[in-house]
């Protein structure tokens, strides 16, 4: 898992320019680490050692994020990382929904008729494509909401 899932913040994004966006503050990291690391503090299993010790991994998965997310170089280092991953991701899924159409031998015309109109979107956090009907009004405020839930936005291109 990445840093992000670990405490449960949302991952970062690609603009329309490609460039890695993450909008989450430091206090919302504070906040969600002391979430977590209450759930899995090895001290909260003291009468089962074998709970104690997957717990005090656990704990220390929980650690290094925080520490990662909260170290302004780390974190920078970090979110583009994690932004290059997914450059690589969009051009591997582009790649694949371009090699499938090259394949394709002519015989289903009415298929693809009715796939013309279709909206693909590719979820690159959940690594799948996903066939939608959601407006466009719908994504941009979806975006939006994501934008505006922090202040803190770190940018690479």
């Amino acid at each position: 898992k990445d840093h992000f899932s670990v405490l449960e913040l949302p991952s970062p994004i690609l603009d329309d320019l490609n460039r890695t966006i993450w909008t989450v503050q430091k206090p919302q990291i504070k906040k969600q680490y002391f979430k977590i690391s209450r759930q899995v503090h090895p001290d909260k299993y003291v009468h089962d050692q074998d709970q104690s010790k997957r717990a005090a991994n656990s704990f220390d998965i929980v650690q290094s994020a925080y520490q990662t997310l909260m170290d302004n170089i780390k974190r920078e280092e970090y979110v583009n990382e994690f932004g290059e991953k997914l450059k690589y991701k969009l051009s591997q899924n582009k790649f694949d929904l371009n090699h499938n159409d090259n394949e394709h031998d002519g015989k289903d015309n009415e298929n693809e008729d009715q796939n013309e109109n279709k909206v693909i979107e590719i979820d690159i956090s959940q690594d799948a494509v996903i066939d939608t009907n959601e407006t466009e009004e719908e994504r941009e405020r979806k975006r939006q909401i994501a934008l505006a839930s922090s202040s803190f936005v770190s940018v690479s291109g």
